[in-house]
């Protein structure tokens, strides 16, 4: 048994024991900014996600046409104008002093319910930013009680926080912009293995502090790969040309 997650340049396809989730969450934060076309395509692919954003994120949703169901932030980067018609088409707004210690992501992320998440919106910018997010995206997977994949994702990069145990299968679907695969351990140590690539690895026991599994490439002739985190938790890494 499995589930499917779909993004606009690959399905990924995770093997579950238990039934399969069919719920899940698209966030969008106000980071590097994802095309409209991207965004669209993505809700177009998950029909079902109910949609959060995270201040500036909100810019970005509905300049693709799509309506959150709950917009949060400091208004420090967001538009006001979006606020204003997001509260307009029935968002439910939640507006906090800039004078805050949490992030407005994180203030999000303790808004949403338990299921698979893709958020767009969070490559690019500044590093502290990306550091304060991927980790806070961290502690919010390690929360839920049942396995719940992870997806940092826009047209340029994609990376998914896998946990201990999880099985991927991934299919590009146009091979010839995968620019580089690289496995992220995550935890002090994460055991891996991958297939499907040019320099494979079986049970490999991967050190935070010396994180060598990267810049890998598609093994010639092939449109996928496999990728399993047998311990700890693991990045699965993808970089796409445009």
């Amino acid at each position: 048994m499995s589930t499917l997650f779909s993004l606009p340049q690959v399905t990924c396809s995770l093997e579950e024991k238990n039934r399969p989730t069919e719920k899940i969450n698209l966030a969008v934060a106000g980071g590097r900014a994802p095309t409209r076309e991207y965004l669209k395509n993505l809700a177009e692919l998950n029909p079902k996600a109910k949609i959060f954003c995270a201040d500036k994120g909100a810019d970005y949703a509905l300049a693709a046409g799509l309506v959150p169901r709950l917009l949060l932030g400091d208004e420090d980067s967001g538009s006001h104008v979006s606020y204003e018609r997001c509260a307009a088409l029935g968002t439910a707004v939640e507006k906090f002093d800039s004078l805050k210690d949490a992030t407005d992501l994180q203030l999000l992320l303790e808004r949403l319910p338990s299921a698979p998440l893709i958020i767009s919106g969070i490559w690019g910018g500044r590093f502290d930013h990306l550091f304060s997010a991927l980790y806070s995206l961290l502690a919010w997977q390690q929360r839920q009680g049942q396995p719940c994949p992870v997806f940092l994702a826009d047209g340029a990069e994609v990376l998914l926080l896998a946990r201990s145990g999880e099985k991927w299968t991934f299919a590009l679907k146009e091979p010839e912009k995968a620019e580089a695969v690289s496995l992220l351990p995550f935890t002090e140590t994460a055991r891996a293995s991958i297939e499907g690539v040019r320099w494979p690895l079986k049970g490999a026991r991967l050190k935070q502090l010396q994180p060598y599994a990267v810049s890998n490439v598609l093994a010639a002739g092939r449109s996928g790969f496999t990728a399993c985190c047998e311990d700890g938790t693991l990045g699965i890494y993808m970089k796409f040309s445009a």
